[in-house]
């Protein structure tokens, strides 16, 4: 008689995307400690970002508050 194993598949399927996520978060979070400008952390974000999140495309947008206009 076999075993029922779905369950444990499941939960394992789920740690591994856990630790995708976890390793992609910690790449994020180096990239952005050697940035020396808020562009160079924009595209380091961005860059990880679109590698965990799956999409066409990423997109910051920085906004000067006083001018009240995106550039």
């Amino acid at each position: 008689m076999g075993r029922d194993v779905t369950d444990r598949r499941l939960a394992t399927e789920a740690l591994e995307r856990y630790a995708d996520r976890l390793r992609a978060l910690r790449a994020i979070d180096g990239a952005i400690l050697a940035a020396w400008s808020s562009e160079e952390i924009a595209r380091a974000a961005l860059r990880h970002t679109r590698e965990l999140v799956p999409c066409l495309g990423v997109a910051v947008w920085m906004i000067d508050l006083e001018a009240r206009e995106i550039v």
